[in-house]
């Protein structure tokens, strides 16, 4: 059950080396966009995206198809123009977008995320996340990761796999994702792990998060084992 698209304005919410590339490579001997397939074109062009430039293929295998789509007018011109884009998914015949980058006038409709259903399995394999990480790392992190981590329907495997994914690879806003799904709100281990992250940063990254893993967590002990 998904009811939002992820709207960012940063390059990374994960605070990892590196982050994904909105573009495919430009220069003279760079190759152009890989042509997405026939369900994903039908998709994108009943969406309305505000002067549409193309649709890049970023991955499809095992069932799942990634796609990235660049539109909207020149942005910070002429220093150095840069596009709206948007990245969404494929499983079977469902399309969905996963989240917008610089997407600053378009607003989809809600209908139009990727609604995850607990049948979902490919979606939920860590493999999965490293494969498409692998072809982009802002459709994996900014996108599919955090739609899995505040959606209820997300396997608990996955969730869990999430929230020890935070001790490494620190993101407030996947945290607060996680935390404030309500699949968690009963499940000890996982509020756990999050009441129990580590201070990252001057300003304690993950404060907001573990407050609410431990006030949850008073709420599901059982009568006797709560916090003194």
């Amino acid at each position: 059950m998904s009811g939002r698209c992820l709207f960012s304005w940063a390059c990374a919410l994960l605070l990892v080396s590196g982050c994904g590339s909105s573009e495919p490579p430009t220069g003279v001997d760079a190759p152009g966009p890989t042509p997405a397939t026939a369900a994903v074109n039908e998709f994108v062009a009943s969406q309305g995206l505000p002067l549409f430039h193309w649709t890049h293929q970023i991955v499809m295998r095992d069932g799942y198809e990634c796609f990235g789509v660049s539109f909207g007018p020149g942005q910070d011109c002429p220093a150095g123009c840069f596009y709206s884009w948007a990245y969404g998914i494929r499983v079977g015949e469902r399309v969905g977008w996963l989240g917008f980058e610089n997407a600053w006038d378009f607003a989809p409709p809600p209908e139009s995320c990727f609604d995850v259903l607990p049948t979902d399995a490919i979606l939920f394999d860590f493999d999965t996340w490293l494969a498409i990480s692998d072809a982009d790392w802002s459709t994996a992190w900014n996108g599919l990761v955090p739609l899995l981590a505040r959606d209820p329907d997300t396997a608990r495997a996955a969730l869990l796999n999430i929230a020890t994914i935070l001790y490494t690879h620190h993101s407030r806003l996947l945290a607060l994702d996680l935390v404030n799904n309500p699949a968690v709100a009963t499940d000890v281990e996982i509020l756990t792990l999050l009441s129990e992250l580590p201070v990252v940063g001057a300003y304690d990254l993950y404060s907001e998060a573990r407050s609410i893993a431990l006030g949850l967590l008073g709420s599901a002990a059982p009568p006797g084992l709560g916090s003194e």
